[in-house]
């Protein structure tokens, strides 16, 4: 029975990194994988295949994220949705994506939340507000970040110096000058003790100590040494990008290398399998086994892999490249 138990863990973990949540098709409706395009000074919107599915008639456009998109009319931010229909009018001054059925918006010099229908849920109080995770959002007054609940209400009594979204049932807050984690009670169960941390993924959270880099897991135990000049977050393919003795790579959960190849530049994390590298002069794509899968091609890649399609730059166009790094749409010089 043990070693069931422990064949089942094993298990669990290596489905956690092979597959990917962005691939699912209950996760993701296909009209939901819409991507903004921009041509003569306006704005609408391509699916995976490159078709303009919503016309060009808007000033800027974000990303779709539950089925709804910010789009930019005049100086304001409207909301539309999959058919390009604006539901909630243009009256913000800016926003983010929506997330648990909220997005927040500022009005007026302050940050509150609306809900799916567009009406405001969580009144303009703050001076910073961010996504909603497992119920929890975090916002900022002037120099104190707390957290808040989905009825607009403390999540829990406390404020810090500084704070970041939860991951994994634990946020990385500043106390005093340190970073420790909390839980989603708000107790600082991994003591203020670091000069920076970052976020859990897999069980694994990177924290600074004196300038050098390792990783903890949720019970505050160093699992990855303290031996790095930078590190990222582990992604979802359960690699993590370190820097040590001036040289970037990936390692995998156990803190070993992932594959033998170093870069001289900082590499993009893993989305969908594919990590952008830079050769000093374009960027390409790599895949978990460290192969470059797509050439040393580009100038910028300014959105990573999502719903199987990556925004990036050659010359004087831009545009969206599918796994392969075929263009499925680009924009006209």
């Amino acid at each position: 029975m043990k070693r069931y138990g422990v064949l089942l863990l094993f298990s669990m973990i290596f489905m956690s990194c092979v597959s990917n949540p962005s691939d699912n098709s209950q996760n993701n409706q296909s009209r939901e994988k819409l991507f903004p395009i921009e041509q003569s000074g306006k704005w609408g919107y391509i699916n995976e295949k490159g078709d303009v599915l919503i016309p060009n008639s808007f000033d800027l456009a974000k990303a779709f994220a539950e089925n709804r998109a910010a789009v930019k009319i005049g100086s304001q931010w409207a909301f539309i949705d999959t058919n390009g229909t604006p539901y909630v009018s243009a009256q913000f001054d800016e926003t983010r994506s929506y997330s648990e059925g909220f997005a927040a918006v500022k009005a007026n010099g302050k940050w509150g939340y609306i809900n799916h229908s567009g009406t405001v849920s969580i009144n303009h109080l703050y001076d910073e507000a961010f996504d909603f995770k497992k119920g929890i959002a975090r916002v900022r007054n002037g120099a104190n970040w707390s957290f808040i609940n989905s009825s607009g209400s403390p999540a829990f009594s406390g404020s810090f110096s500084f704070a970041d979204d939860f991951h994994d049932g634990f946020a990385a807050v500043k106390v005093s000058g340190k970073f420790g984690y909390i839980n989603v009670l708000g107790s600082l169960v991994i003591p203020a003790e670091y000069d920076s941390a970052m976020g859990f993924d897999h069980n694994r959270g990177p924290v600074d100590s004196s300038g050098v880099w390792g990783f903890i897991d949720t019970t505050g135990t160093k699992v990855i040494a303290f031996q790095f000049e930078d590190v990222h977050m582990f992604s979802q393919s359960c690699f993590a990008v370190v820097k040590k003795t001036g040289k970037w790579g990936y390692i995998g959960l156990a803190g070993d290398y992932s594959f033998v190849t170093k870069f001289d530049y900082e590499p993009g994390d893993f989305h969908q399998f594919r990590a952008a590298v830079f050769n000093g002069q374009q960027y390409g794509f790599i895949n978990t086994q460290g192969e470059v899968v797509i050439d040393y091609a580009f100038d910028q890649v300014t959105t990573v892999f999502t719903n199987g399609l990556a925004q990036v730059t050659k010359g004087n166009t831009w545009g969206y490249i599918n796994p392969q790094g075929t263009f499925v749409w680009q924009s006209t010089k």
